[in-house]
């Protein structure tokens, strides 16, 4: 049997000495994302904005948050909050053009 929780616990180790390791972010992500702990992934994805240098980066980050919210969770208020963010961050950016799919971020209009 897997123990995804040790797992987890063990990158959240790694993520406390190195919170940049590229790998241990996939790890943690990749893990959140066959769970139930959805709040957790969407914390972990605005966490990794907030140290995202890049704005494109920071917005990815964000988009994966809105639309765990929005699509896994259902809080479509929150979801649409972060979307308001990319738009700060980037005007232009792909990914807002799917806000009037809401509910169902993923989908395109």
């Amino acid at each position: 049997m897997h123990d995804t929780e040790g797992d987890i616990s063990y990158v959240e180790k790694v993520l406390e000495s190195d919170p940049q390791n590229a790998r241990a972010i996939e790890a943690k992500i990749e893990l959140l994302r066959g769970g139930e702990d959805l709040y957790n992934l969407v914390a972990t994805y605005e966490e990794q904005a907030k140290l995202a240098e890049e704005p494109d980066k920071k917005a990815e980050l964000l988009y994966e948050a809105a639309t765990t919210l929005a699509d896994e969770i259902g809080e479509l208020t929150s979801a649409l909050e972060k979307l308001g963010e990319i738009q700060e961050l980037v005007p232009e950016h792909p990914d807002l053009h799917s806000a009037a799919g809401l509910p169902g971020c993923r989908r395109r209009v």
